[in-house]
């Protein structure tokens, strides 16, 4: 399958649609990679890279019933046997931050949810956030981003600010298939 850059229009269209970006993990081995995620995150034992493995284009699978409109980024590995590395996360923050200036989604906004299990109730929920939120949200009280999820904020953060100045450059290609 051969991956064609998005031309500035194309990403520009996008910007209509994507809104939330949702960080995952796969609960697998580090170079497992899932097409329900648009991007993976895989590690070599030298290097963690990002996979694109969907098309931005089109709707992901990643959280249940609220995929429209999110950009899933899921980081491969597992709590035990394959843990997630550092080297990981890092990539995960310069994604984010390259993913957020792109589209213009707003790394400190949010953006009205409703309840699965109460559709009158409504949710204020994180531009960028984990599926943990997700899950708290539905059905274990007070709805709060993942631990991992914390330091990968702020240095998403110190990268787009390297972003916008012009002191970092995109390192990710965003791609359709």
């Amino acid at each position: 399958m051969r991956k064609t850059p998005l031309t500035q229009t194309q990403i520009d269209g996008l910007k209509q649609y994507l809104f939330a970006i949702v960080a995952h993990w796969t609960a697998g081995t580090y170079n497992a990679v899932y097409d329900h995620y648009h991007y993976c995150i895989t590690w070599d034992g030298l290097k963690a890279k990002a996979v694109q493995t969907l098309s931005l284009r089109e709707k992901g699978s990643h959280v249940w019933k609220r995929n429209t409109g999110r950009i899933g980024i899921s980081l491969c590995g597992a709590f035990s046997g394959y843990p997630i590395r550092r080297e990981q996360l890092e990539v995960m923050s310069k994604l984010i931050a390259e993913l957020c200036l792109r589209f213009g989604i707003d790394l400190d906004g949010f953006h009205q949810a409703f309840d699965l299990t109460d559709p009158s109730v409504s949710h204020k929920v994180p531009n960028v956030t984990d599926h943990v939120f997700y899950g708290k949200m539905d059905r274990y009280g007070k709805p709060d981003i993942g631990e991992h999820l914390k330091p990968v904020l702020q240095k998403a953060h110190w990268y787009l600010s390297k972003l916008k100045s012009g002191e970092q450059k995109y390192e990710h290609t965003i791609g359709m298939f």
